[in-house]
Order: C-alpha cells, then sequence, then structure tokens
C-alpha cells in the first residue's frame, strides 16, 4: 500500500508538471494521450529513484522533465529547461518549507511527521501538491505565452541562475538531512527555506517583468513601424496633391490660351497646344496608383516600390482585384510593410537586386507571396510557435522583429507562413484567412 501511495504522489506531482507545460506551449500531437502518458512514464522513473540521494534524484527529475517536453510539446529546448528547473525548485522548495513546519508545529522529527502514519502522510503529502498546484498555477500567470518570446541569451542566463537557486536548494536539503534534529536547528533552517523560496520567487518575477519589458519594446516596434508606414503613406499623398494643383494649375492657363488663340481664329496653333497639354498629362504619373483596390495594401506598395526605386532596386509587383478583406488596418498595413521591409533590406546587398509581390486569394485566403535576392547567410531560430529569419549582417537590434510579427499576424488569422530559400533566392508565403470576424480576431 506505501508503495502504491508513493506512485500515486508521483502521478499528482507531473500532472501538474505537464499541466503546466500543456496550458503554456503547443503541443506537438493533437491527442491528449501523449501528455497522460508523459505523466505517467516520468511518474515511474522518478518512483523508482526514491531511494536515490537528493542530488541525483533533482539530475534525473530535470532530465527526464526536458526529454518528455521536448518530445511531447514544441519550442526551443532552452525555454523548456529553464522551466523544468524552475518548477523542480518550487516544488521542492515547498516540500522543505511545508516539511520544516509540520516539525515545528507537532515537534517532531521530518522522518516521522511523514512515516509515523500512513494517514497523516497522506494527508499533509496531498496539503503539500495542492499548494504545488496552486504556485505552478502563479507561476503560469507570471509566464503568458506572449512573455515566452524573450530572446535566447535571457532565456539562457535565467535558466543558469534558477539552476544555481535549484543547486543551493539541494545542497540545503542534504546539510540538513545531515544536521542534528534540535528545535533551533529547525527553526534556522525554516527562517533560511522560506527567505530562499522567496527569493526563488523574486528572481522568477524578475525574469517574467524583463519578458514583458521585451514583449512591450515588440509592440513598440510595430506602432512604430505603423506609424513610419503612414507618415510616408500621407508623404506620398502630399506629394501627389501637389502635382494634382500643378497640373490644375498648368492645365487652366493652357485652356485660357487655347480659347484665345481659337477666338483669333489661329486653328493650328491652339491644336498644337492642346497636343502638347495632352502628351504633358501623359508622361505625368502619380504615385498612388489603385493595384489591388484596397486603399491599405496599395498605399503601403506604393510607398516600398518608391524605395526600391531610389535604391536601384528592380520591383515587380503580381496581383489581381482583391475583394472585401475583414483584417485590421493596423495588422494589414504592419503585414505588408513589414514583408517589403524584409525583402528590400536583403536585396540591397545583392549585386542584382530583385523584390516581386505577388497578391491574390485563394478562397478564403489572401495569399501574399514575397520573392528577392540575398547575399548574407540565413540564420533561422525556432521560438516557440513562431520561426525567425535573419541575416549575419542585420541589424541585431531589431530583435528579428520583422518576421515575428509577420508569424504572429499570420497565426492570429488563423494562417501560416512558409518559407524557402535556395540559389540566392528567399521566398516567403503568407496565407491569412480574411473571412474571420473582425471583432474575433481584435480579442486575440
Amino acid at each position: 500500500m506505501p508503495k502504491i501511495i508513493e506512485y500515486i504522489l508521483c502521478l499528482i506531482e507531473n500532472g501538474i508538471i505537464f499541466a503546466f507545460f500543456n496550458l503554456l506551449i503547443e503541443r506537438r500531437f493533437k491527442n491528449k494521450f501523449s501528455v497522460i502518458a508523459a505523466v505517467f512514464v516520468n511518474a515511474a522513473i522518478i518512483f523508482l529513484c526514491t531511494e536515490l540521494s537528493v542530488s541525483l534524484r533533482a539530475i534525473i527529475f530535470v532530465v527526464i522533465t526536458i526529454i518528455g517536453s521536448s518530445i511531447i510539446f514544441k519550442g526551443a529546448i532552452y525555454i523548456k529547461s529553464a522551466l523544468s528547473i524552475t518548477l523542480l525548485f518550487l516544488l521542492n522548495m515547498i516540500d522543505i518549507v511545508f516539511g520544516l513546519l509540520s516539525s515545528l508545529i507537532l515537534n517532531e522529527q521530518i522522518y516521522d511527521v511523514f512515516y509515523e502514519s500512513i494517514i497523516r502522510r497522506v494527508i499533509l503529502c496531498l496539503i503539500i501538491k495542492a499548494v504545488d498546484a496552486l504556485v505552478v498555477f502563479a507561476v503560469y500567470k507570471m509566464f503568458s505565452k506572449q512573455r515566452l518570446e524573450a530572446n535566447k541569451k535571457n532565456w539562457v542566463l535565467f535558466c543558469l541562475v534558477i539552476s544555481t537557486f535549484l543547486f543551493v536548494t539541494v545542497i540545503f536539503t542534504e546539510l540538513y538531512q545531515n544536521s542534528s534534529d534540535s528545535p533551533s536547528i529547525s527553526v534556522i533552517y525554516f527562517t533560511a527555506s522560506i527567505a530562499f523560496f522567496i527569493t526563488g520567487l523574486i528572481a522568477v518575477y524578475f525574469f517574467t517583468y524583463i519578458c514583458s519589458s521585451f514583449t512591450n519594446e515588440k509592440r513598440l516596434y510595430v506602432l512604430q513601424s505603423s506609424y513610419d508606414g503612414i507618415k510616408e503613406q500621407l508623404a506620398v499623398q502630399l506629394n501627389n496633391f501637389e502635382k494634382i494643383s500643378k497640373i490644375r494649375h498648368d492645365t487652366k492657363n493652357h485652356l485660357q490660351n487655347a480659347q484665345l488663340l481659337l477666338s483669333q481664329g489661329h486653328y493650328d496653333t491652339a491644336g498644337n497646344l492642346v497636343a502638347e497639354m495632352i502628351e504633358e498629362t501623359d508622361n505625368i504619373r502619380l504615385d498612388y496608383c489603385a493595384l489591388t483596390g484596397n486603399d491599405i495594401i496599395d498605399a503601403a506598395i506604393t510607398v516600398k516600390s518608391a524605395i526600391c526605386k531610389s535604391r536601384g532596386i528592380e520591383f515587380n509587383l503580381i496581383c489581381e482585384r482583391l475583394p472585401q478583406i475583414n483584417i485590421s488596418e493596423i495588422d494589414l498595413s504592419s503585414l505588408i510593410s513589414n514583408i517589403l521591409d524584409n525583402a528590400v533590406t536583403a536585396a540591397e546587398k545583392t549585386d542584382a537586386p530583385r523584390v516581386i509581390l505577388k497578391i491574390f486569394v485563394r478562397g478564403e485566403y489572401l495569399n501574399i507571396i514575397s520573392e528577392n535576392t540575398y547575399s548574407n547567410i540565413i540564420k533561422k531560430r525556432d521560438e516557440g510557435k513562431l520561426t525567425t529569419f535573419f541575416t549575419t549582417k542585420c541589424n541585431s537590434n531589431e530583435h528579428g522583429f520583422g518576421t515575428r510579427i509577420i508569424g504572429e499576424i499570420a497565426q492570429k488569422y488563423d494562417g501560416a507562413c512558409v518559407y524557402e530559400y535556395e540559389n540566392g533566392i528567399f521566398k516567403m508565403n503568407v496565407m491569412i484567412n480574411f473571412s474571420m470576424s473582425r471583432a474575433i480576431c481584435e480579442q486575440i
């Protein structure tokens, strides 16, 4: 019977851990059976290691949790490693704090507290696991899905810090097991454990604050990009307004002159003047043209095509008239602008820069395909559900926001991004479900 209880307690603990991962990270497999199987397997391995030393159990716990989470869940290994170590640290500290507290209250040695009575052990362990669940849920609230987007450097640093906390916890446990069981020693260890537990929680909170700052930085980048795009589009419109005003003024003067010539009978001269007016009008090109029928897309394309022209980049557009697209103007502007910004930045570093943009509709999906030349080495980084691409000469201060933002917008509208790169050509295919309710999308 005690062995069964031990295994059940292991099941509960691992269930809490994998429930945490399931809430926070996307599964590789749609079937929830994979998560349940991982819980039972991990619990069995930990149960078999109960007779080992504290340090060995800690190492085995972390390793199998990382392996299990890596098999079941998507995302970077350093994120799952940091989360696994964090959970082990917190769960161990809860065990220590409650063990010492029970010992002080009952005035008994920790071993006697938990093993003198099976019923008491079960009750105490269930209370501890309930606290485990509450603490893990609090950590889950700290780590929202957005906050998992901190860069690799911060995650690795946090992993090292929390590993240090876990190492100290293990040493702390072993020192207590080898110390005397006097009340004064128990009070000292209890006070130290409380302080260390709070310090660990502060460290976790501080890291989530850094993650939140990173997310806010990304949002600021998006807003700034949208603002810059709007400024560019307004500049184009102002330039067009000035051109139209000049055309209106010149046309009025030419027509007055032609009227005078006609009244004087100089028909040939008047005809030549009108012919020159027609020729001048044909040579005038406004910067803004209705290409797709969507004002946001057309304005963004106009701005970026002008940039391509100024930088000597060949720009080709293949598009069709688009139906009503139920996508936020901010998202649509950010999507087109980031796609073309990435393409232009990569293309201008090549000897024969070229950007091709294709826009069309297939069913309920808006397809945006960009192709550009590139010369630098392309690096690929998987970050949770998203994939970030950047070149070796890319501005590191931008944190690869461009491709990350594109991926997030595609996910928001039940779409996807597909990347291909070979023979000096980088191709990005973005698919957006424009039939989704706008109100629903704005809540995501």
